[in-house]
């Protein structure tokens, strides 16, 4: 799945999504579902999953489970047990930093080059809040690379560490 698995988080871990999609290739092979629901958090599998089917073929009809969050916005994740009493309740922050940013594209509709500095804005504002931001990227919500000037539907996407923890969030919006 080259354009898509070696972007973001496949480009942090080699070899990774390509596993992934061997694995789900022989799952849907054998299962044979009409229906498979895969969580939005990780916006980058369920966009290779869909190509994936699209691509072989396959008559499986992909669904995206929205982001379940906590009050705070937090989105509910296994990993979240392993962060520290302060890093939870600081790890509010990577989901105001995604919302403040597709915000401003959906209010806004900024350039390309002002979206490049709304994307280093928020490293910068999540690496002094103690992240170790691995990406903050706004990407085309088909392809997961920078969008042309036509693309309106996008997606704010972020890998970053908070402690020994990684977390992984986005939020999709709409330029106009």
């Amino acid at each position: 799945m080259p354009g898509i698995a070696d972007v973001l988080c496949g480009g942090l871990r080699p070899g990774h999504f390509e596993a992934l999609a061997g694995t789900v290739n022989r799952l849907f092979n054998i299962v044979q579902p009409d229906i498979a629901v895969f969580g939005e958090k990780d916006f980058q599998q369920l966009v290779l999953i869909r190509r994936m089917v699209e691509e072989l073929r396959m008559p499986v009809n992909v669904v995206g489970a929205p982001v379940v969050r906590t009050p705070d916005g937090v989105a509910i994740s296994s990993r979240n047990q392993y962060l520290s009493d302060e890093e939870r309740r600081n790890a509010s922050r990577l989901y105001e930093e995604l919302s403040k940013v597709a915000e401003t594209i959906e209010t806004e509709s900024p350039a390309l080059s002002e979206i490049m500095q709304l994307e280093s804005k928020s490293r910068a504002a999540l690496t002094a809040d103690g992240f170790k931001v691995d990406y903050f990227s706004v990407v085309s919500i088909n392809t997961l690379r920078k969008p042309s000037i036509s693309e309106s539907d996008l997606v704010v996407m972020c890998s970053a560490r908070l402690g020994q923890t990684r977390l992984i969030d986005n939020k999709r919006c709409t330029r106009i």
